[in-house]
């Protein structure tokens, strides 16, 4: 319920792995050269202004994308948006990850998902083939928690603070307060 200010007040401390955008990333013989991904997260069933939705996509060449979302999406939401680029070496490092955890394989959804809660989903892009992990698979556990943070850690922090400032500008504007955090 208290959003993203835990993760980013974590992220801030340990300090982002995301670069500029001056420059893409080279490929590299640790990982295919189509790696790619976006990966989604939305917050739980909970009241404005305690929902909030936001997407990371990155690009083979280590160009990055975040979208932020401060409301559920609807018409007169707005969305914030910026721009990043992954180094080769922290390409290479989510690639391992996400190989490591399972992901570049197929995952079969859970039948019967939990009710609640946040949920994060991903496409990913390896060796010419597409991998659409679930938020749940079958047999119990959310396949993308142990890459999670790895993927939020690639977007500057600066990016995720200028996107709670907004976030709560906008809560205050909307709904007269502002989520916890």
């Amino acid at each position: 319920m208290l959003g993203l200010a835990p993760l980013v007040l974590g992220l801030l401390a340990v300090g982002g792995c995301g670069g500029s955008d001056e420059e893409t990333t080279a490929p590299s013989s640790s990982r295919p050269d189509d790696f790619a991904f976006t990966f989604a997260h939305s917050d739980g069933s909970v009241p404005p202004p305690h929902h909030a939705e936001w997407s990371i996509e990155v690009r083979p060449d280590g160009s990055g994308k975040a979208t932020f979302t401060p409301d559920y999406s609807a018409e007169g939401v707005p969305t914030y948006k910026s721009s990043f680029t992954v180094s080769a070496e922290d390409m290479d490092a989510i690639y391992e990850r996400m190989r490591d955890a399972g992901l570049l394989e197929p995952i079969e959804a859970a039948e019967d998902p939990p009710i609640g809660g946040s949920v994060e989903t991903a496409r990913i892009y390896a060796d010419g083939e597409t991998f659409d992990v679930p938020p749940f698979e079958e047999g119990g556990g959310a396949p993308l928690a142990d890459v999670s943070d790895a993927v939020v850690a690639l977007v500057p922090p600066a990016d995720w603070e200028s996107f709670e400032k907004r976030r709560a500008a906008y809560a205050k504007k909307e709904y007269g307060e502002a989520p916890a955090g």
